[in-house]
């Protein structure tokens, strides 16, 4: 009979488990009161007991299988108790009309989660329909607990430390210098194109036309003197339309530089932790590890757009001084062949 009384009792509290952990024994206080009794006894069961045993699996069997409105004792954010009518799910969960309810078994009240997964199961769902599509915690609860401890952008930025913000600047301060000499190369290549359309009126709010006006107002007696005045205005040219370009290269190499900084940084920080507090809680070491990690994140989320903007910025200047400096050859070229005609 002892090892009877063993196996009961065991029984018992695995059902005490479950109905501290399931929502489906919301309203059996009477399976609640049974399971305690047993567990608690220092005699063998009585058969009434046994048949309350059996009740409380035939009700958790049961109620996980239904989904339907109770009322439950709820604490608002402002800490005021009252009763409400939510939605349960089975043995998984339940939910109002703002989102899933946290069940607290103990004092056998629900309260609000701090955040709601976006398919939230809510009070309204129509669960007559074909498959309601819903986020379904299948732990009852662990998942959504830990959505309140998921940093958000802002949270994660701030965990970059001073190096992170650093970083975040320098990729503002390149993105801006690219947006401002992409406005105005292509600008600059626009009035390119109108100059080609006619060559003949050259005009000095571009380098083609600048470099035209060197060609139409040069006086040098020789072909190679006309050549070597064409080729500084080119240079002069080229001087400006790769204005910027160097510093955003800059920016993209010291950004992961940073980011490695940020790495080192939060690691000797996590590592002063150690010597003063141990490694028994690894919640302690976070705070170093996460600056190590983001600033390294962030270090290279930082480089790829500006080596792109680097990139498209240099193709577009260089495609623009191709232009000036094939111009700049066919003037020659042209001055050259009236020389030569005049002289014939």
């Amino acid at each position: 009979m002892g090892e009877i009384f063993g196996v009961v009792r065991q029984a018992a509290k695995d059902v005490q488990l479950e109905q501290e952990r399931s929502v489906a024994t919301i309203g059996l206080d009477e399976d609640v009161a049974v399971i305690d009794e047993i567990i608690e006894a220092k005699s063998i069961p009585s058969k009434d007991q046994l048949y309350g045993l059996w009740h409380s699996y035939q009700h958790q069997i049961d109620a996980s299988s239904k989904a339907g409105k109770i009322m439950v004792p709820f604490v608002d954010g402002s800490g005021e108790l009252q009763k409400k009518s939510v939605l349960r799910m089975g043995s998984f969960a339940i939910a109002d009309d703002n989102g899933y309810l946290a069940w607290n078994a103990s004092k056998q009240i629900a309260t609000p989660y701090t955040v709601q997964p976006k398919l939230t199961l809510t009070s309204s769902t129509d669960l007559s329909s074909d498959l309601p599509l819903v986020a379904l915690d299948a732990t009852r609860g662990a998942l959504l607990e830990q959505l309140a401890n998921n940093p958000t952008l802002s949270q994660r930025i701030e965990q970059g430390g001073v190096v992170g913000k650093i970083i975040i600047g320098l990729l503002l301060v390149g993105l801006l210098i690219g947006l401002y000499r992409a406005f105005v190369l292509m600008s600059i290549k626009s009035k390119i194109n109108k100059q080609l359309k006619d060559v003949s009126n050259p005009t000095d709010d571009n380098p083609l036309g600048r470099v035209m006006l060197v060609h139409k107002e040069d006086q040098s007696p020789t072909i190679e003197a006309l050549e070597l005045r064409l080729l500084e205005a080119v240079m002069d040219e080229q001087e400006s339309l790769e204005q910027g370009i160097s510093t955003i290269k800059l920016l993209a190499a010291l950004a992961p530089m940073l980011g490695l900084l940020g790495t080192v940084t939060g690691m000797i920080d996590t590592f002063q932790t150690i010597t003063q507090f141990g490694n028994a809680d690894p919640r302690i070491m976070a705070g170093g590890i996460s600056m190590a990690l983001i600033t390294t994140v962030l270090g290279l989320v930082a480089a790829m757009p500006l080596l792109l903007v680097h990139n498209m910025l240099s193709s577009l200047s260089e495609g623009i001084r191709n232009v000036v400096e094939k111009q700049g050859v066919g003037l020659v070229a042209e001055s050259a062949e009236r020389k030569q005609e005049a002289t014939a």
